[in-house]
């Protein structure tokens, strides 16, 4: 993969995340009748995490910050540091494909699904949901998915006991997984992701 193909596949990366954030920020308001007062932990450090993102991606795409934020207040200035952060793991990126050649694409003989296994004493859909997703994209950022054939099947388990049973297995049976920790809740284990054709490891669980 050459360098403009790399960063044209980091764009597009970073785009699907910033969606994905969106995402959960749409179920947190949505959720905040379930809280007392509305307020909904974590809302915060979504919004400002998709806030300078946002503006990490125009900026490296050649937009100066004037025109990015024109009426933004001279008490709520972003942070800078955060954004220079952000553009560092761009490059990272761009640099790791562009070395290794990482091309994640679809093969004619692509045969494996990738499971996302989500606990279901989550809060409320709209969570596990996000925890899966969260799990999800960490398996497709850090691993090659050639062999993908594009389906995402979503699984509970009972609860991160559970979780941890599960995270043992894949490490006896599979060569690549991810697990994701959500900062928000202590840093607790929510969701892992493999890419596999071992269905008979998923026999007991349900759908989500």
């Amino acid at each position: 993969m050459n360098e403009k193909e790399a960063v044209r596949a980091v764009k597009d990366e970073y785009r699907e995340v910033l969606k994905y954030i969106a995402y959960e920020i749409r179920e947190m308001k949505n959720d905040r009748k379930n809280h007392n007062n509305g307020y909904v932990h974590g809302l915060f450090s979504k919004r400002y995490k998709a806030r300078h993102m946002h503006i990490a991606i125009c900026e490296l795409r050649g937009i100066p910050y004037e025109k990015i934020e024109e009426k933004c207040h001279e008490n709520n200035m972003p942070n800078r540091r955060e954004i220079k952060r952000i553009k560092e793991q761009f490059e990272d990126r761009v640099s790791k494909l562009t070395t290794e050649e990482a091309v994640i694409e679809v093969t004619p003989d692509a045969s494996k699904k990738l499971y996302v296994l989500v606990r279901r004493d989550l809060d409320s859909k709209g969570a596990q949901a996000i925890q899966a997703g969260h799990a999800a994209i960490k398996y497709v950022q850090n691993n090659d998915c050639a062999d993908w054939d594009n389906t995402l099947v979503y699984l509970y388990v009972k609860d991160k006991d559970s979780l941890f049973e599960y995270l043992s297995t894949f490490g006896q049976n599979l060569p690549h997984f991810e697990s994701f920790c959500e900062p928000d809740l202590n840093n607790e284990l929510t969701a892992i992701a493999t890419l596999t054709d071992r269905f008979d490891l998923f026999e007991q669980l349900i759908l989500m």
